[in-house]
């Protein structure tokens, strides 16, 4: 788990570096002890975080309405193009090197121009961490869990060679169907 804690602090370095001092002013305040809803989202976060990045907001609300196959079967051509999957979370990085139905990300949209998809790798990352930082500081994402929905990461296109059929998304206690409050 070091190995990809460090990769994530190569790649998002100015996000790593607020997210520590945001864990330390929340333990300042509240104290070791009592776990806030900021220290929990942070925590989150920082294990299981995945950027989707598009132009289209419709694919956002798609997944964030678990409308799984429109996103991942209906629109799969869009994705490397207009939609992207980028992770954050340490611990998932880890769990993907041994792959199991039921391995789930933390969502967090990212709105962008076209012009995003024309950056090189290098200028993406150093693109999206500022991004992060600036929708933690100041829409305050990460104030609780509650900015963040489920992402299925082996339904991702090109994530996970059972996802080039598609049946493989009809398994619904993988791609759970969005819940109805009453």
């Amino acid at each position: 788990m070091i190995l990809f804690g460090a990769l994530i602090w190569c790649l998002f370095p100015k996000t790593k570096a607020l997210l520590n001092v945001l864990h330390m002013q929340d333990i300042q305040q509240s104290g070791l002890k009592t776990r806030t809803p900021m220290r929990n989202a942070i925590t989150l976060w920082d294990e299981c975080g995945v950027l989707v990045v598009t132009t289209n907001l419709k694919r956002i609300e798609q997944l964030q309405n678990h409308q799984w196959q429109d996103v991942f079967i209906t629109h799969r051509e869009e994705w490397g193009k207009e939609i992207e999957a980028v992770m954050f979370g340490h611990a998932n990085y880890e769990m993907m090197t041994a792959p199991f139905e039921g391995l789930t990300g933390k969502l967090l949209p990212v709105i962008v121009d076209e012009e995003y998809f024309s950056l090189s790798t290098k200028e993406r990352y150093a693109f999206l961490d500022e991004q992060l930082v600036q929708m933690i500081s100041f829409q305050h994402i990460l104030k609780n869990n509650k900015s963040m929905s489920p992402l299925p990461l082996l339904g991702i296109p090109s994530w996970w060679h059972d996802n080039e059929n598609p049946d493989f998304y009809s398994n619904t206690d993988y791609f759970r169907p969005k819940r109805t409050h009453k």
